[in-house]
């Protein structure tokens, strides 16, 4: 998103290089590309009412042309995230956890994006919010045709909601592909070891827990070779040298990044 100037590495934007874009060139591409942040407490402005906020996007890309019509399409917003318009004159403060993220998903839409980040976006609310949050989100994905990069810690959610999952190891994806294909046959030993830690309902169905050994890497300088060699109970020397490669090991684009490169996980 570019809130954040990046040292290393590029994006691409449906084919288009955005990190040499300038500032007046990303601002016309923010109008496809939107962000809904981890934490609703802090990412409102608490001088600004809802109204306020969810317009602002709409005044800053030129999307209406009155202040009826903007009032008019805050409204708009504001039901299809299940807030009552009636409120829109209050300010965050007034609003509760859950809300408030509405309220960030509602500005978010306001410029009719192609593509959202969504970064935790319920690990700060409780249970019972967070699946309110979660079924909004997977609604609006379905209705208006949109792509969400979906960041998260806990799988349930991802399963729920992603088609397809990149799991990450210090800052390098180690296993990716299409959300079933990742969930029943883990490629990659880390993603096995998380996969381990989900609590399963049925007894039946429960997985061996895999339990890990030795300390986290530094991310700032990761070891060579593979990174997650200093804990993978299959480590050979190949691993300690050499960096794997990310490689398509089953059909539908699932990928991993691993020299054993063979299923060691069983369901």
């Amino acid at each position: 998103m570019r809130l954040i100037e990046p040292t290393a590495g590029e994006v691409y934007f449906r084919g288009r290089p955005i990190f040499s874009l300038k500032k007046r060139e990303m601002q016309r591409l923010r109008q496809q590309m939107q962000m809904i942040f981890q934490d609703p407490f802090s990412s409102l402005n608490p001088r600004m009412t809802v109204e306020e906020a969810i317009g602002e996007p709409l005044s800053i890309h030129r999307l209406v042309k009155s202040r009826g019509e903007k009032k008019e399409k805050v409204a708009e917003l504001m039901r299809l995230v299940d807030l009552n318009p009636e409120d829109a004159g209050k300010f965050p403060h007034e609003f509760s956890g859950g809300q408030r993220q509405r309220v960030g998903i509602a500005r978010a839409l306001a410029v009719n994006p192609l593509f959202i980040v969504a970064d935790e976006p319920v690990s700060s609310l409780d249970v019972s919010v967070r699946a309110q949050i979660l079924n909004l989100l997977k609604d609006l994905q379905e209705n208006l045709g949109l792509t969400i990069l979906f960041i998260a810690h806990d799988l349930s959610t991802v399963r729920f909601l992603c088609g397809r999952i990149a799991v990450m190891y210090l800052g390098k994806i180690v296993e990716m592909g299409p959300a079933e294909s990742v969930f029943y046959n883990p490629r990659h030993p880390y993603t096995q070891v998380l996969l381990s830690a989900v609590m399963v309902p049925d007894p039946a169905r429960r997985r061996r827990r895999i339990i890990l050994k030795g300390e986290v890497p530094s991310p700032v300088d990761p070891p060579p070779g593979c990174r997650f060699h200093t804990r993978c109970p299959h480590s050979t020397e190949q691993c300690r040298l050499v960096e794997p490669e990310l490689k398509e090991v089953a059909t539908g684009g699932h990928m991993v990044s691993c020299h054993a490169n063979q299923s060691l996980y069983m369901p």
